[in-house]
């Protein structure tokens, strides 16, 4: 039968839980020991921690020491109760007459001592005062010794929350890394195979027609079916790989002049017979690299719904918005249903038969515009067509990517 933890051990692992013992100096509880100090005209200011065998000191006013016994803490008696300990005069007192803290250095006569008491109930120490002269604090000083205890409370609060952020950070950052390295080697591990299927459809090819024989409709259908599948593989594992890089890479910003890059782009791009409108588009904050990417995507998107009755025309569209800029890419090729078109940011989506890719390039632009920070949508142009738009904020407040 398991025995039930004490009071006192469930306080240890209470203390424990902070990780706060033997850890740096810290401004934040120095400021308040340095308050206490001169608010309550006290030479020596502690908060005060009490493990096993110590009390160690995580701030201290007026006093060398980083650490004393258990058995010499006037703060083990503190956390006995929820009440401040006052001692007027420690030699007079039979607790503490003997103590060494008492009779020699550093030779204390007054302690007042308010527990640092956690939401849980436990007591892990006290904000305490010190003087080498007996004194007592009056109500309003005790109330002040409390208020400023519950200080250090809530600073033992934002060390843990600390901590465990940090802890967090790094935990995704290994995550990110451990993913990342299982898309490369994913992608890797299946390009050997894929290329061995397609090299063996190729030899099946050539050894029917070095042989003289006429292969039937079925084999050929099955040879082709292979092929395409291995294309099709091939590309979904490098459109991982795109995806995982797109992720990790930092964004180098600087000021994009939207027309002459919008006009450059189109100029460098295969002639689809598109008609391109390139109006006065404003100067963005962005990685020129990654956004003309985004661009060239929404382009070869556009046509592959070309519209079956007259040429494709693709018009770039920018209005301002609070914070940023509205931009967009408006066609007027076949289009996208509305219950469509909320999925079409999803990876591996695709939404008509015969046309090629795997459904990524909407996804790609997506994670660039949220990678600087925006989002994006598809709304239906008039009176047909498809108007994907994305917000890009002036200031771009992404946090820097994790190191690695």
């Amino acid at each position: 039968m398991v025995e039930a933890l004490t009071n006192e051990q469930l306080r240890i692992l209470s203390l424990q839980r902070y990780r706060i013992l033997d850890t740096s100096p810290d401004k934040q509880f120095d400021r308040i020991t340095t308050l206490a100090s001169e608010l309550l005209d006290a030479p020596i200011a502690l908060v005060s921690l009490v493990d096993e065998h110590r009390q160690w000191f995580k701030s201290k006013v007026g006093l060398d020491a980083s650490e004393t016994p258990r058995e010499h803490a006037f703060c083990a008696h503190a956390i006995l109760d929820d009440s401040v300990l006052q001692i007027t005069d420690a030699a007079l007192d039979p607790r503490f007459a003997n103590n060494p803290l008492v009779t020699s250095y550093p030779n204390i006569r007054f302690y007042a001592g308010a527990p640092l008491i956690t939401d849980d109930g436990h007591r892990l120490g006290t904000l305490c005062v010190i003087d080498q002269k007996p004194r007592t604090l009056n109500k309003q000083q005790l109330d002040t010794l409390r208020g400023l205890s519950q200080l250090v409370v809530d600073a033992l609060e934002l060390h843990l929350n600390r901590l465990e952020h940090s802890e967090m950070r790094t935990e995704l950052r290994h995550h990110r890394q451990d993913l990342a390295q299982f898309e490369r080697l994913t992608s890797h591990d299946l390009h050997g195979p894929l290329r061995q299927m397609r090299t063996a459809t190729a030899m099946v090819r050539d050894d029917i027609e070095g042989m003289g024989l006429t292969p039937s409709p079925e084999l050929l259908e099955d040879l082709e079916i292979l092929e395409q599948a291995s294309d099709q593989m091939r590309a979904l594992a490098d459109a991982l790989v795109s995806l995982s890089e797109l992720s990790h890479r930092p964004l180098r910003t600087h000021t994009v002049p939207l027309s002459a890059a919008l006009r450059d782009l189109t100029a460098s791009m295969p002639d689809t017979g598109a008609q391109f409108t390139i109006g006065a588009l404003p100067s963005v904050t962005a990685d020129e690299t990654l956004l003309l990417r985004c661009y060239r995507q929404l382009i070869e998107n556009a046509c592959q719904f070309q519209p079956d009755d007259q040429p494709l025309s693709i018009s770039f569209t920018a209005e301002p918005a609070e914070g940023g800029w509205i931009l967009g890419v408006q066609d007027n090729g076949r289009g996208i249903s509305p219950h469509l078109a909320e999925r079409a940011f999803y990876p591996f989506v695709t939404f008509q038969p015969g046309t090629s890719g795997v459904g990524i390039g909407l996804t790609v632009c997506a994670k660039i515009i949220q990678r600087h920070g925006g989002r994006s949508w598809i709304e239906p142009a008039a009176p047909t067509g498809t108007h994907v738009r994305f917000f890009l904020p002036s200031t771009l407040t992404e946090p820097a990517p994790p190191a690695g």
